[in-house]
């Protein structure tokens, strides 16, 4: 066996080659998340210049009548939302990403399906994601900023109801919507109605007191959806409703390594849990049957623990709150009321 170790940002990448196959065991994974955890507490002292420019930040729209049109809106110059009694959603990419991902693209889309949504606003903000996680972590409250602005001046000055404002976001994209919350907040006295983070940052944050960090009070409800607790997401509940996807940690059909295609294959192990929060929930809002959970009790997320009250999980409208788990399948279709 081989074992080579890689240190990305804060990604530790391990790539263990076999005879009989390759695999990342939950325990090299670990070590990995502790010497990078280790590496980023160690380095949160650092000063980072601040100053996130709003030239810095792209918001792109995307209407449902042109779905594929890209128009870069200007943050003072929203006339276009004025009066409207749709939907407005922000999607937030996470760590070294952008809005042109996959995911991004195929949530925009789908969301654009919804009968109540008119309006999808990829939020780019590559440059300050592509640091030193420690960075980009310390960035997120100055993103989160100019996002806030945007939103109050589309309350306040354009006749946008807040209820209309959906705020999502994946990794340290999730934690930026927390921000907002709380910006948004302290500047009206109010509360936004929803936020969705998609397996919100772990590592900086689980350390952090709760305001600062995504917390139950940042909207009126916070949903949560779990998928690598622990390692690069949250472990804790941290909303008013979490979903805790296979237990919240190891996602079924992750961790195996391609031997034919190892130069693409070698770092999804790490992050294949993290990101299966864009999958599942993706897969839940085209088919909410397929993503039923059961309410839990105490702080086990497992079938013995958790038989309450069913909601789904692709439920935007979603008012229940409490800890939830549900199973998926190995591979696409993750949908548990189809076959594997």
């Amino acid at each position: 066996m081989v074992l080579c170790i890689k240190i990305v940002g804060y990604f530790v990448f391990l790539v263990v080659f076999e005879v009989a196959g390759a695999s990342i065991t939950d325990e090299l994974k670990s070590k990995a998340f502790s010497l990078y955890k280790n590496l980023a507490i160690g380095a949160r002292r650092l000063k980072h210049n601040p100053g996130i420019s709003e030239d810095q930040i792209s918001f792109e729209l995307y209407q449902k009548e042109y779905p594929e049109d890209l128009i870069h809106i200007d943050i003072d110059d929203l006339e276009i939302f004025r009066g409207t009694k749709s939907k407005i959603v922000f999607l937030v990419h996470g760590y070294v990403s952008n809005s042109k991902t996959k995911q991004v693209g195929e949530l925009k889309d789908t969301f654009l399906r919804l009968d109540d949504v008119s309006y999808v606003i990829n939020v780019d903000w590559e440059k300050a994601a592509d640091q030193l996680y420690y960075i980009s972590a310390l960035n997120t409250y100055d993103v989160a900023d100019i996002i806030a602005k945007f939103i109050i001046n589309l309350y306040r000055n354009y006749e946008v109801d807040k209820n209309n404002i959906l705020l999502v976001g994946h990794s340290l994209g999730g934690q930026i919507c927390g921000f907002v919350g709380k910006i948004f907040k302290q500047n009206t006295l109010e509360l936004l109605p929803r936020i969705i983070a998609l397996d919100p940052a772990g590592p900086l944050f689980s350390i952090r007191p709760a305001h600062e960090r995504l917390n139950p009070n940042d909207a009126a409800i916070v949903e949560v959806i779990h998928t690598d607790g622990g390692v690069l997401g949250l472990s804790d509940s941290c909303g008013t409703i979490d979903f805790f996807v296979n237990g919240g940690k190891n996602q079924p059909g992750c961790k195996q390594i391609d031997l034919d295609d190892i130069i693409e294959t070698a770092t999804t192990p790490l992050i294949c849990d993290h990101i299966r929060a864009w999958d599942y929930f993706l897969e839940a809002l085209l088919n909410p049957n397929g993503f039923i959970a059961s309410k839990c009790l105490g702080t086990i997320y497992d079938r013995e623990n958790c038989n309450g009250e069913t909601v789904s999980m692709g439920d935007v409208n979603l008012t229940a709150e409490g800890n939830y788990y549900l199973e998926t399948n190995r591979h696409k279709p993750f949908a548990n009321n189809l076959s594997d």
